[in-house]
Formats: structure tokens, sequence, C-alpha cells
């Protein structure tokens, strides 16, 4: 072998080596590795077992402290009231995080104690297997049971008042198996439309809660009510009401006497929310239905319009222009993209999403625009008011005072009428063009349509916008006749609006227009005959009981924790009898109905003492 090929396998050896080395090398830092893996993985696993348990520890702490706080106000109650029902005795606690539906344990007993102590020991092992943190927790301490038998159940579902049953239900006598009222409706166990309890609803949400699932609804049921304290985020305990009377504020936390300030609070809130719907491009989030958590698909521009005015109110009410950002987004909107041009000088707004012109429309515009001239003493938009108005007039028979409702996107004609409120809505926007311009041919027209009213009874509809539009044209005609429909149209209402089981948020705001009216007559002392045939004890009862009653429309938490995702709607206004809708400008006619009524309290309290005496 000679002397290079020698060197060449020598090479060759050396480097086998060396390969045999590092494959041992790489094969020992891999089990290095694979066991530093290995115990950093069991470390780390460790510690976030370790965080969870001391979380877990952390909502055990705040849950007793809660219960704590609740212990004192229910056992105090039983000491001086003979209301809780016994034998067993049912209590109930709520938890939620305000981010997910309440979970909800129950626990029974000989005593109040035994029960307590029942569901109290269900409630913790329930936050340390969900690593739940409670938040907002309530309990419900039962008051009255009573037997019913399934097919009975029927006959107490009302149509059209869907989550209007406001009873809990236990399915055995010893309540192993029990939802509360809030939970049946929050949850939808009962079918309204057929009238029974929905099974396989019931079924999913037991599974869901890691509740005993029922195989049947069994022929024998038991109704129950139940008194109620909740503590929210700070500790603080609230009080709820029981099934009282009726049962309509049920749950609700007591109030004892809603006033100026307490409406304040539930203005301030349901705005703050609306401003929180506006989105990048200055249209709203148009609603949900909160039971599943769903967002409204569709649009109306005609309700976008009509919901930014809250943002001037509170303005109005605080000196601070929190949600400047909000108004101009909105005013934007409805403004830049959605107004056409019949002519230079008269003008239509556009709903695009549903390719059509609304009467309505031009209306709510106006009166938005006014309202934001108003609050920031400018004009900036007082010729769009202009041709708007004489869009308005373009459609308007001023001879009959009547209007055309919808129009196609090429002006042609669509639907000669949609909803009554067009026309209110179109005969105030015209008085109020005549209070900011002081032109005869605004305050004709709107005279003109207010006879229409009167000969046509529009007292019928319990219209707002029709007391609007009554309450404005009185200020500039004070004609007998006008004064007299617009307090026919309060008083010929008073009864079936003072009864009215929904919180129907726009009654207050019909209340409140035609208060103005009222008040202004007795500050003026004008001579109106139909005073003497007018209810003003009533009249003024009236107010302040369905400003006290739209509060079951009020998003408090002991009502949103039972919904898919509390936060979402927390602190706004909801329709309970649609699903417990909440929706844009069913938001912003609650908050009108409640501005006005915190405009004029003291007047108001003036003529309730007035009144009591």
């Amino acid at each position: 072998m000679g002397k290079k090929q020698q060197q060449r396998l020598e090479q060759a050896v050396e480097a086998s080596k060396r390969s045999q080395r590092n494959r041992y090398l790489l094969a020992g830092l891999l089990l290095v590795l694979a066991a530093m893996t290995a115990f950093y993985g069991e470390a780390s696993d460790l510690l976030q077992r370790r965080q969870e348990q001391k979380l877990t520890q952390q909502h055990l702490l705040l849950f007793e402290d809660k219960v704590s706080a609740l212990a004192d106000a229910v056992f105090a109650e039983e000491s001086t009231s003979a209301a809780f029902f016994s034998d067993p005795y049912g209590v109930s606690f709520s938890i939620s995080d305000t981010t997910h539906r309440a979970s909800v344990v129950n626990g029974q007993g000989a005593t109040l104690q035994e029960a307590w102590d029942a569901a109290l020991a269900n409630a913790m092992q329930l936050i340390e297997e969900a690593h739940l943190e409670p938040v907002w927790v309530k309990v419900d301490v039962v008051d009255h049971r009573e037997p019913l038998a399934r097919e009975d159940l029927q006959g107490m579902l009302q149509p059209y008042r869907n989550e209007f049953f406001r009873k809990g239900i236990a399915f055995d006598a010893a309540f192993e198996t029990a939802f509360l009222e809030a939970e049946i409706n929050g949850n939808k166990l009962i079918d309204y439309e057929e009238k029974i309890l929905s099974l396989e609803t019931i079924q999913q949400y037991l599974e869901t809660y890691s509740r005993p699932v029922i195989d049947e609804i069994p022929e024998q049921l038991y109704l129950f009510t139940a008194l109620g304290w909740f503590c929210d985020e700070a500790g603080h305990v609230y009080p709820l009401y029981g099934y009282e009377g009726n049962g309509y504020d049920y749950g609700r936390r007591r109030i004892e006497a809603f006033d100026r300030e307490k409406a304040a609070s539930v203005i301030l809130s349901a705005t703050d929310w609306l401003a929180g719907e506006v989105q990048e491009d200055g249209a709203f989030i148009y609603g949900y239905y909160p039971t599943y958590d769903r967002q409204f698909t569709a649009y109306n521009l005609l309700r976008h319009a009509v919901s930014i005015q809250p943002f001037m109110w509170t303005y109005d009410m605080t000196g601070v222009d929190t949600h400047a950002d909000a108004t101009r987004a909105t005013l934007d909107y409805l403004t830049e993209d959605h107004v056409v041009y019949l002519r230079p000088d008269t003008a239509f707004i556009i709903d695009r999403p549903n390719d059509e012109i609304k009467l309505g429309g031009n209306a709510l515009a106006i009166i938005t625009l006014m309202q934001y001239m108003d609050t920031y003493e400018t004009d900036q938009y007082l010729s769009l008011c202009v041709y708007l108005g004489n869009g308005i007039l373009e459609l308007m028979d001023e001879e009959a005072g009547t209007f055309y409702h919808v129009l196609n996107t090429d002006f042609s004609p669509k639907e000669a009428f949609r909803t009554v409120y067009y026309d209110g809505e179109s005969a105030y926007a015209l008085a109020l063009l005549y209070e900011m311009t002081g032109n005869d041919k605004w305050l004709d027209a709107a005279r003109s349509a207010v006879e229409n009213f009167i000969r046509e009874d529009y007292t019928r509809y319990r219209d707002h916008w029709v007391a609007y539009a009554l309450n404005e044209v009185t200020r500039h005609d004070p004609n007998q006749r006008y004064y007299e429909f617009a307090l026919r149209n309060v008083q010929e209402n008073l009864n079936a609006i003072y009864h009215r089981d929904t919180s129907y948020h726009t009654y207050l705001e019909l209340l409140m227009a035609s208060f103005d009216l009222y008040h202004r007559i007795k500050e003026n002392n004008l001579q109106v005959d139909y005073m003497a045939h007018f209810d003003e004890a009533f009249f003024i009862d009236t107010i302040f009981h369905r400003a006290e009653h739209m509060l079951n429309g009020f998003f408090y938490p002991e009502y949103s924790m039972y919904l898919r995702n509390p936060q979402r709607i927390n602190g706004t206004f909801f329709i309970r009898h649609d699903g417990y809708r909440v929706r844009i400008d069913d938001v912003e006619h609650f908050i009108a109905g409640y501005y006005n009524f915190w405009r004029h309290y003291e007047a108001l309290r003036h003529y309730q003492n007035e009144f009591a005496q």
C-alpha cells in the first residue's frame, strides 16, 4: 500500500470514529433534552396546576365573602318574617363571571340553615370543578310552592308573551330537579308557541351544566316562587322583589322611590351601551337576541337616525361631551352616504340596506339633526333639513293632511302606507322646521296633518309621535281644538297605559310629551275647556307608575346573568316578550322617556304632592 493510500485510509478511519462519537454525543444530547423537556413539562404542568389551585382558592374566598354578606341579609329576613316556606326549605345559588350564563345549584333541608349549607356545598364544588369566578352571586330562598298538573300549565302561558311566565318549576317534591323563573326564561325551557315545557331544551341545559338529566316531563309539577338577594362585583347586596301582585317586578332589585337620580343612572348606562355599539364606519351594531347571543343581520336607517339622539341628551344632562366621537361618526354615516336628491332643493333619506325611500327617514333625520343643532348651537345642517322637509312635502297631500309613505329608489311610488308612526314623525318634523326657520309653510303643513289626526281620531293608535307633534304645534298655534285633541290622546289611553303588562317603551314618551303640554297649560294659566274632563291626578300617577314599571325592561345584572353573554347586554334596555330583544331604537325610546322624566322631575313631584293632599 502506498503512502498516500495509507494516509487516506487512516483519515477515513479517523473520520468514521469522529462520526460515531458524534452520533453517540447527539444521542446523549437528545436523551438529555428529552429528560429536560419531561422535567420542565412536568414543572410547567405543576406550575399551571398550582396557579389554577391558587386562583380557585381566590375564587372560593371571594365566594365566601359574598355568601357571608348574603347570609346576613337572608337570615335577618328569616328572623323578622314568616315568609319562608318550610319542610323542606329550598335554597339556590346562581353564579356568573359576567361573561357566561349563570350556573345554578340547589340545596334542600328541614331548616333554612340545612338547605343553605347543602346549596353552599354544591356551589363550592362547582367553583372548584369549573374554575368559576363568582363575580355576581344571587341567592333565592323558596317562599311558596304549589302542585300543578303538567296539562294545566298550558292554560297559564299567555300568547304573544314569551318569557312572561314568572314562576319557578320543580319536577319533584324534593326539588331535586328544579328551575328558577330566571333559568326557565333565560334558557327558553318553555316553548311558548306550543305552550309546553321543552324536554329537549331542558335536557340540553341540564347536560351543559352537569346536572342529572331527566328522561321525561313528569305529570306532577310544582310551581314555586322565591325571595332573592343579589351580590354585585363590589360586594354590595341588593334585596330583590318577590312575587308580589302580578309578578311583573319579580327578581329585580327593590327601589324604594324612583327619582331623578335613578333616572339619570339608567339613562347614562344605556347611552354608554349605545356608544359602545358604534362601529368604525359609523353604523351601529343593530341589536341582539341575548338568549343565544345572536346578532341581528338586518339594518334599518330610520332606527339608526333616531338612535343618535341620546348622545346629545347626556351632554345636556352632564355638561360633558362624552360621546362626541360616536355622535360625529353616526351623523356622518347618516348624512354622507344616505341622502339623495329629487331636485336640488328636495332631498330624501335612502335606506340602502332595504333599497327604498321612507317618509319616516326624512322625518327622523330632521328631528335628530335639529336636536344636534340645538345642542351645539350651530346651523350646520339647516339647509339639509330644509331639503328633507321639502321631501316630506313632496309626499304630502297638504289639503287632506295625509302622507304617501314609501318610494322606490328611483322615486317611483312603492307603498302608500307602511306604519302610522310616519305621520306623527312627519308632523313633528315639520313643526320643528317652523321653529327653526319661521317659514309659515312648515307650520301650515303641520296644522294640516294635525287636522287629519283629529278627523281620523289618531288617539286610537296611542302614538307618542302624535303627542310630540301636538306639543310642538300648540307652542305656535294655541288652538283649543289642538289642545283638546292632545289631552284626549293621553286621557283616553291612560287606563290601558297604566295597566300594560309589558314595559312598552314608547308609552312613557307619550306621557311625557303630553306632560310638557299639560305643564305649559298650567304654568301659563291657559283656558282649555277640556281640562275640566282631564284626570290630572291619574295622569301624574300613571307617569310615575310607568317610569318604575319600565325598569323591568332594564338589564340589571340579576336579569342579564341568566343570558348567554351577560356583559354584552348588561346595563341597557330590552324587550322581554320578544326573546329579551335588545335593539338600538328600543334602547333610544326607553332613554327618551326617562330623559324627559328627568327634565321634568321637579314639576312632576310638585303635581304629585299637590294631588296627594
